[in-house]
């Protein structure tokens, strides 16, 4: 743990209840934050609190980012790529169904078209919420972090 001094700020991580949203979730309680968790399915919602230890969009971005700055709240985002989580695996499983090739070898298809060569972890995009959270990232605020090993890379 890096201590980023989050202990008693509130944290609100959407599409909390799986893969980088969990992750997230977990890493700001890591550092103390107070987490609230959001998901879109009531269900995924309760299932996520249920394993929760206990005592633990571009316009939108910007415009919430100016609204809420003058009250020291920072409004920032990360848009990111192609992420190793369950439902990239499904969606890994069904295409080697189709096209016949192994799980590995579509991964290894699908990663080929990223520069950086991999796929990235929810653990990944959880550091960089941690960090973005932290009073390191001070005075970052409207900011979308694209996080896609630079596969949407512009010039």
């Amino acid at each position: 743990m890096m201590d980023l001094q989050l202990s008693g700020k509130i944290a609100l991580v959407t599409g909390a209840s799986k893969g980088i949203g969990w992750a997230c979730a977990e890493a700001l309680a890591r550092e103390g934050a107070k987490v609230v968790l959001v998901s879109r399915s009531p269900t995924h919602l309760e299932e996520a609190c249920a394993r929760w230890p206990r005592g633990a969009a571009a316009p939108a971005t910007a415009g919430l980012a100016t609204a809420f700055g003058p009250k020291g709240i920072r409004i920032n985002a990360i848009n990111p790529g192609a992420t190793l989580t369950g439902r990239v695996q499904e969606g890994l499983r069904a295409e080697s169904k189709m096209t016949g090739l192994s799980e590995a070898e579509v991964l290894a298809r699908n990663q080929s078209k990223i520069p950086l060569g991999r796929l990235g972890t929810p653990e990944e995009v959880a550091q960089l919420v941690v960090f973005l959270a932290s009073d390191r990232a001070s005075y970052l605020t409207g900011a979308i972090v694209p996080m896609d090993g630079g596969a949407g890379s512009l010039i």
